[in-house]
């Protein structure tokens, strides 16, 4: 399994980072959830910092690498929309994987 790991920022405190998860939710992921190999996705936000750091999960590397293309647009998309600003994309074996949704 591999991890691209995106880092956003620029998300001010009048709702925005909000805005971009709603954005996530309704245009990104109905698209990314199709491309193949994708095997998940984890937001994490910091509103006093104005920053989110998103993590997508791929079967495969190659799987990963041809998800490129798509997930450059839907990143610019999503940052532009919003005014903020991609930070840094970076991409990591994942070494261990367990993962436990509380529901509630």
């Amino acid at each position: 399994m591999f991890g691209r790991l995106t880092r956003f920022g620029g998300f001010a405190g009048d709702g925005t980072l909000e805005l971009y998860l709603r954005l996530v939710q309704e245009r990104v992921l109905p698209v990314v959830r199709d491309l193949p190999g994708f095997s998940g996705y984890l937001a994490l936000t910091d509103e006093e910092r104005g920053e989110a750091l998103v993590l997508t999960l791929w079967a495969s590397e190659e799987q990963m690498q041809a998800s490129e293309e798509t997930t450059v647009q839907l990143r610019r998309l999503a940052a532009e929309e919003v005014g903020a600003t991609v930070l840094s994309v970076e991409r990591f074996r994942v070494g261990i994987s367990e993962l436990e949704l509380a529901v509630g």
